[in-house]
């Protein structure tokens, strides 16, 4: 705060000086174009000072050439390249004991093809695709190797957005075919043990028409209910 004080104080003593000297004024404070200096003099030192301290929060461009960082006990934290400011190649982030925890593909500063990330026993926790600077699919896993969701977005509208999630025990628990386009296609409710459980239809998004529910032994009908797609009810 004292620097801060300093830097305003002298940034004032100048323009006061300056304009006492140019003008031959013996009172400064009287001139607009003096309080006007001061005003966009001062406005700009405050942007330069604020851009200092956050620049590394809003993401400054990395440095050209191999940029790595450590941790205090020397294992690294993260490697990657750069060339005109923008991250080329892999770009790896590790935990504390030096386990992998994220392995990326830049080009052009844009993320690509497929990143992986890791819990820190080194199990693979989730497995991303991008195309066309979009992530199109994702799988994530508990530390046991189960799957825990699954998803696929494609760019093409004529295709469908895929999503399962999973229970524990790795059985689906929840999945939807929907149309890229119209929003429309299925959904189905699991069991843990597998057997479908509830299902129907999606319309813009929303449950439409009749969706069953099912034993979970026989898989007989056990109730029938029929949905609204504009209010979802």
């Amino acid at each position: 705060m004292t620097k801060l004080l300093l830097i305003y104080g002298g940034l004032f003593a100048v323009i006061w000086t300056v304009f006492k000297l140019t003008r031959r004024q013996n009172n400064p404070f009287k001139n607009v174009f003096f309080w006007s200096a001061l005003l966009l003099a001062s406005g700009g030192l405050t942007v330069f000072i604020f851009y200092w301290f956050t620049r590394n929060f809003f993401g400054a461009p990395p440095e050209d050439g191999w940029n790595r960082k450590f941790y205090d006990n020397g294992k690294p934290l993260t490697e990657f390249f750069a060339s005109e400011g923008k991250i080329e190649g892999y770009y790896k982030y590790h935990y504390p004991n030096g386990q992998l925890w994220f392995l990326k593909k830049y080009k052009n500063g844009v993320e690509v093809d497929t990143s992986y990330s890791y819990y820190e026993n080194g199990q693979i926790s989730s497995i991303q695709i991008f195309k066309d600077s979009k992530s199109i699919s994702e799988i994530n896993y508990a530390e046991n190797g189960f799957k825990k969701s699954e998803r696929y977005n494609p760019i093409d509208t004529l295709q469908d957005n895929y999503n399962i999630t999973y229970f524990p025990n790795g059985q689906k628990e929840f999945e939807t075919h929907i149309n890229n386009k119209t929003f429309e296609g299925s959904g189905i409710y699991y069991y843990s043990s597998g057997q479908v459980k509830y299902q129907g239809q999606y319309k813009n998004g929303r449950k439409n028409g009749v969706w069953l529910h099912l034993d979970s032994l026989t898989a007989n009908i056990i109730d029938r209910d029929t949905f609204d797609f504009k209010t979802d009810r």
